[in-house]
């Protein structure tokens, strides 16, 4: 209990902001990831099948698309903003209890919370809630801890493993569900991976497209802080930090065989995956980096009781981790040299990893100058990760996602119908990625679902192909598909105002970095003048 109790304790210090009233400043997370939780969760507050959704385009399948996990129960508790960030931080502290309790199988107590630390407060973890991947890979540890117990105690085994593969699959990502799959759960999941099935067959793709993973992005492994080179992909993990330490303690750790081949073989995963055509049905690569700290955090505490019980071995190992850190500081100085635009962020990042550097040569000189050192030295292991976490998972005033913007009584006054559906000009969707607070007024994405008012195109992985070619077949006048879906208000390019009547309620001028698109370059609430 003591274990779980400073595990549990940790992972709420390391994102009390968000703990005490603030939120996450992503925009793909409030826009893209959190409405059709919240939108799951209302469903099954109102006693209803969450089967279909009415806030994104014209309607998607809810249930039929897995990555939305409408079918796993814990998603019911958050149909707001704030539930939805609570429910996140309780899947941190679920994993890393778990692999707490997991480690502690094999390693001693200080070494099980230690290595449960550094695996919960790494970057890749934080990430996944941030992309809606936690809730399955939350579940990882308490499945091998169930595996763990069936030479002495089956049935309640057999019970922990259906329960945490059953849960894994509800959540909905596929390829921790490949990494994690046994066929005494796979009757749980069941309901939500047929109708995902179907939709498969139907409509020949379900999901996103699967990119490969920059090599670029592989210093992020030792380095903290959050890397975006040669581009932005907003799907994407937005940190892989797991950390020197954990690696360098890992290695010294290894009990098996099995483990590392284990481990080799996700890596492989994450490496070739993008790359590789037929390995995108194992998912994300990025998520089976997600599995790999899991596994090595067994791996870490045997390396932290090696370091507490003064063997040199893992002082060396952590001396070879402060190599490798140095190298990939190395490695973000070139990167800064090549990409001159990301100077501030990467600039960040070379002060975090700096940071990082001093706490291990800290830990590393301490293991030389005392045999045993103080299990208080290694506060300095796992101090990287938080102090990187403003960086690596950014927060912001929770006003931001929860007050309704002006616009929002502007377009849907007493008297319309519940729902009103807007259209975005292609060409807005090119411009680059806007902050939280601009995106949220501009209505990109799918948060203004929450204030009845959506975006017509689209990126919800649901969406019929039927719909997109609709869509590129106006696309001379996209306004052409107002009349015939009704709507009442939208946001067009000026172009379109005057030759169809339109009256304009207010307008924006948009940036003129994109020299293809129409000219003038305004955006306007409009409503037909006169329409039956």
């Amino acid at each position: 209990m003591l274990v779980v109790a400073v595990v549990a304790i940790a992972m709420i210090v390391a994102h009390i902001r968000v703990v005490a009233g603030g939120t996450w400043d992503d925009l793909t997370y409030h826009a893209t990831v959190t409405p059709p939780r919240m939108a799951a969760a209302s469903a099954i507050h109102g006693l209803t099948w969450p089967a279909w959704w009415d806030g994104t385009g014209f309607g998607v399948p809810l249930l039929g698309e897995a990555s939305h996990g409408a079918l796993y129960p814990l998603a019911w508790l958050a149909s707001t903003p704030r539930a939805v960030d609570l429910v996140a931080i309780l899947h941190v502290v679920w994993l890393a209890v778990g692999v707490a309790l997991w480690a502690r199988r094999d390693a001693g107590e200080i070494g099980a919370v230690v290595a449960a630390v550094l695996v919960g407060a790494s970057g890749l973890v934080v990430s996944s809630a941030l992309r809606g991947a936690l809730p399955a890979l939350a579940h990882l540890p308490w499945l091998g801890l169930a595996a763990s117990l069936l030479a002495t105690r089956p049935r309640i085994a057999i019970a922990g493993v259906a329960a945490a593969i059953g849960a894994i699959a509800l959540a909905g990502q596929p390829g921790i569900l490949v990494d994690a799959i046994a066929a005494i759960g796979l009757a749980i999941g069941a309901a939500q991976w047929v109708p995902a099935i179907v939709q498969l067959v139907a409509h020949d793709a379900v999901g996103k497209e699967i990119h490969a993973l920059p090599l670029a992005r592989f210093v992020e492994l030792v380095m903290p802080g959050s890397l975006v080179v040669g581009g932005h992909d907003p799907f994407a993990l937005p940190s892989l930090f797991v950390g020197a330490p954990l690696l360098a303690l890992a290695a010294t750790g290894v009990v098996s065989k099995r483990r590392v081949a284990f481990g080799l073989g996700v890596f492989a995963l994450a490496l070739l995956g993008g790359r590789v055509g037929a390995l995108d049905v194992l998912g994300a690569p990025e998520l089976h980096l997600g599995v790999l700290a899991i596994v090595l955090g067994l791996a870490t505490a045997r390396g932290v009781d090696a370091l507490v019980a003064g063997d040199r071995r893992a002082v060396l190992a952590l001396g070879v981790g402060g190599l490798a850190t140095i190298a990939a500081l190395v490695a973000l100085v070139v990167l800064r040299r090549a990409h001159p635009e990301q100077a501030e962020q990467l600039s960040a990042a070379l002060l975090d990893g700096g940071l990082a550097l001093v706490c291990l040569a800290g830990v590393v000189a301490f293991g030389v100058v005392v045999r045993k050192p103080h299990a208080a030295v290694l506060a300095l292991l796992v101090a990287p990760g938080f102090g990187a976490m403003p960086r690596i998972a950014p927060t912001t005033e929770r006003d931001i996602v929860e007050a309704a913007p002006r616009w929002a009584s502007l377009v849907a006054p007493s008297g319309l119908p519940h729902l009103t559906r807007v259209f975005r000009p292609a060409f807005m969707l090119d411009t680059p990625t806007p902050s939280l607070g601009d995106g949220i007024v501009t209505l990109a994405g799918d948060s203004a679902d929450r204030w009845d008012v959506v975006g017509v195109r689209s990126e919800d992985p649901a969406r019929s192909i039927h719909d997109d070619a609709t869509w590129h077949a106006s696309a001379a006048e996209g306004g052409a598909m107002l009349d015939r879906y009704g709507i009442r208000h939208a946001i067009l390019p000026s172009t379109v105002l005057i030759p169809r009547k339109i009256t304009a309620r207010c307008s924006r001028s948009m940036p003129t970095t994109r020299s293809r698109c129409c000219s003038p370059r305004v955006a306007a609430w409009a409503s037909p003048a006169a329409r039956s």
